[in-house]
């Protein structure tokens, strides 16, 4: 039989760092004292190395047994634990958790000595940090898809680091307190199938909020996979076994509900767990006046409204749409009353817009008449009216809070140092309105992809937005339905009236060149040769859209609904 004895290394820095940190002590407790009550739970799970022996004597000696001997394995902190390892370490975890509020329920003040955790502040960990800290930062300066993390950073999270081990005031467990790869021992079964995980190394045993351990191991052992797919399949999956274990071992203490549990998770990520969605607002009086941040002096750009968007602007400019229009519903889950005022939008009803709209749809008709190939929608682009008043107004179905003029011009793009972007950020809420989210999806589709998007990339952009906004609900635990990918596709298909009402009457001022005398006042002018309203019918670039567009809508039944 072989054994693993530990024991303090006798030089300076070791007895220093125990001194401050107290992490032999910590162990020599766990295995002196917690595992063995643990042991004679009448509900127990094997979660350590059995311990032979543990002195807190002057020779300072644990010894336990050697894992390896029973064929244990240590993972590979490199690749990360895939889904399979990672449920298996969270369900042991879970026990451990639970069992270690048996144990404070029958006294306290056994866990009082777990007070310090790897983040307890010393003159040592303020000096191993700080350059941990510094350096990070310096890799966020120095790489430019991180840029945007470096203020966040300085700001939020050197302050948060000691307070991580803090007692929280609702819900504590005694953590692991180092819950990573390394100090996770795995057994395979005769096939290969992984059937047990131990813990080892309990050096930084803390007693409070169970999101510790579940941040440090979704942090440092995850693979990318889990990381990207399943963060609230392994947080479902320690929850429930959490819950499981308390019932079992009749545990009194009160469990955060599973909306609480979420809410915990996100209050202690300690990083912002919001997206910027629009510039920051400095001052808003009672007078009509806005001041707000120049989003150009932090290098965003206007993108150009002739040539279209192209795929990589889409997605971003639909991930971030998706968020906008999944936070609305938040808002509007918490009080249904804050959306009242979003009710007009740019196809409200009034004597202007009766005029203006007229007049655009009297001109599109002008297109297709004179047009060959689009001469076949002529007259049914006089049903166009009949629809434009219903695309603003509240669905049966689904209503979030829209733009309500969602195009590239109301998009700032901002670019990595590659050129790649790496972010948008919109302006120009004029026109809201809580409708539809199909609104903001054909508008940005008709007036703002350009032609190999709206020829090869439609699904692939409403694809991306679905997952998006499942995403986005699913963080934000929103309880609005949301509906299927096939119901979503046939609501696309019901709501392509919207894109054809954008098409028939923003399309040509958005097609237009620069030119003198380009304004809305002009544009209701006379449409006689050299005015900008006859620019704006018969430019080249509005004329190959529209012989995209007008098809692609008819495809989609628009003209028919």
């Amino acid at each position: 039989m072989t054994i693993i004895v530990k024991s303090l290394i006798e030089n300076d820095l070791v007895t220093q760092a125990n001194k401050d940190m107290g992490f032999f002590d910590c162990e020599l407790g766990i295995y002196s004292e917690i595992l063995p009550l643990i042991k004679k739970l009448e509900y127990k799970k094997k979660v350590a190395p059995e311990a032979y022996h543990s002195s807190s004597d002057t020779k300072n000696v644990i010894v336990i047994e050697d894992l390896l001997e029973l064929n244990y394995k240590m993972g590979n902190r490199q690749k990360g634990f895939d889904l399979e390892h990672c449920f298996l370490a969270i369900e042991k975890l879970a026990y451990f958790h639970a069992s270690s509020l048996v144990l404070y329920e029958k006294d306290p003040k056994i866990m009082d000595r777990y007070n310090k955790g790897l983040f307890c502040k010393s003159i040592m960990t303020e000096t191993v940090y700080s350059i941990i800290f510094q350096e990070t930062l310096n890799v966020c300066k120095r790489e430019p898809s991180l840029n945007k993390y470096y203020e966040k950073l300085t700001e939020t999270l050197k302050q948060k680091v000691y307070s991580s081990t803090d007692r929280d005031s609702k819900f504590n467990v005694l953590n692991h307190g180092d819950f990573w790869c390394n100090n996770l021992m795995l057994h395979y079964d005769a096939d290969g199938k992984l059937d047990d995980v131990l813990f080892v190394d309990f050096q930084m045993c803390v007693f409070s909020s169970p999101f510790f351990d579940l941040y440090y191991f979704i942090a440092t052992t995850t693979n990318q996979e889990v990381k990207e797919n399943h963060i609230f399949d392994i947080l479902r999956r320690y929850y429930n076994a959490l819950v499981e274990n308390v019932n079992i071992l009749q545990v009194k203490t009160n469990v955060p509900n599973w909306d609480d549990f979420l809410k915990d998770f996100c209050d202690k990520a300690y990083m912002e767990n919001k997206k910027k969605v629009a510039p920051k607002l400095y001052h808003a009086p009672s007078t009509k006046l806005f001041v707000m941040e120049d989003l150009s002096v932090l290098n965003y750009k206007m993108p150009n409204r002739q040539e279209g968007l192209n795929l990589e602007h889409s997605l971003i400019a639909f991930e971030k749409l998706a968020y906008f229009h999944a936070s609305s519903l938040a808002l509007y889950e918490k009080d249904a009353n804050i959306m009242d005022r979003y009710n007009k939008g740019n196809y409200y009803q009034t004597d202007l817009s009766e005029k203006v709209y007229l007049m655009l749809l009297q001109e599109t008709e002008n297109v297709c008449k004179r047009e060959t190939s689009l001469q076949k929608y002529y007259e049914k682009i006089r049903d166009v009216k009949e629809k434009m008043y219903e695309t603003t107004r509240r669905d049966k179905n689904l209503n979030v809070l829209n733009h309500g003029d969602f195009w590239c011009n109301n998009l700032m793009v901002h670019y990595d140092a590659n050129g790649l972007v790496d972010d948008i950020l919109f302006v120009d809420f004029q026109s809201s309105v809580f409708a539809s989210p199909f609104l903001d999806i054909h508008y940005f589709i008709a007036l703002s992809t350009n032609v190999e998007v709206k020829e090869k990339h439609i699904n692939d952009i409403l694809c991306h937005y679905y997952d998006s906004f499942l995403k986005n609900a699913k963080i934000l635990k929103l309880k609005t339905a949301f509906p299927n990918w096939n119901d979503f596709k046939k609501e696309y298909c019901n709501k392509a009236y919207i894109g054809l009402v954008a098409t028939c009457t923003f399309l040509p001022t958005v097609k237009a060149n620069q030119i003198n005398g380009a304004s809305i006042e002009n544009l209701m002018e006379s449409g006689e040769e050299g005015s900008f309203r006859h620019h704006c019918f018969t430019n080249s670039n509005y004329i190959d859209t529209m012989k995209i567009l007008l098809p692609f809508y008819e495809s989609l039944g628009a003209f028919n609904n």
